[in-house]
């Protein structure tokens, strides 16, 4: 597939356009074009998922301490 192809696919060419300067058959449903899944841009959303694990992070060291706390009495007690 030329360069100016893959630019113009799904938005002025669409599947079956391509294919047929190839010298391949067309495909069903290959004339339509086709929208974007997402009308969110992708780093949004990536954006969102990082500060997403940041809150999980911090939410696990708390927890994490707390249990360090009340095991700490414990230790302290065997000896």
């Amino acid at each position: 597939m030329s360069v100016n192809n893959a630019q113009g696919w799904n938005k002025w060419l669409t599947t079956n356009d391509i294919r047929r300067e190839e010298g391949l058959p067309d495909l069903d449903g290959g004339d339509e074009m086709r929208a974007s899944v997402s009308p969110v841009p992708q780093q949004l959303n990536v954006k969102k998922k990082l500060q997403n694990q940041d809150a999980r992070i911090v939410g696990g060291e708390k927890a994490w301490e707390a249990m360090i706390k009340i095991q700490s009495p414990l230790k302290k007690n065997k000896k």
